[in-house]
């Protein structure tokens, strides 16, 4: 007995979804969907306050790629118009010289 065709799929099937594409057939819908929520996010960030990032510098991303990535961050926040204001927790490795435990 044959599978029924449903919408050009066969039904019950999984189909993967090619690389580039969301799951909703094209990469231009992924990029819609991006663009509306950067602009969700401004526009929230632009209606006041302060946004607060946690950066977690550990084992593999360390102090000095993470101090790079927070100047890049301010960068463009300043750029934007939005408040952006860190917090530095200690993970993995130092964490575990701090505290004893990898995640405090």
């Amino acid at each position: 007995m044959a599978s029924p065709v449903v919408g050009g799929r066969v039904a019950g099937r999984a189909q993967a979804t090619p690389r580039g594409m969301s799951s909703h057939g094209t990469f231009a819908f992924g990029l819609r969907r991006y663009h509306h929520a950067r602009a969700g996010v401004l526009a929230r960030a632009s209606q006041g306050g302060t946004r607060t990032i946690a950066t977690l510098p550990g084992d593999g991303i360390g102090p000095e790629i993470m101090d790079v990535a927070v100047k890049v961050l301010e960068t463009v926040a300043e750029a934007e118009g939005v408040g952006l204001r860190f917090e530095e927790h200690a993970i993995g490795g130092d964490a575990i010289d701090k505290t004893g435990c990898p995640l405090p």
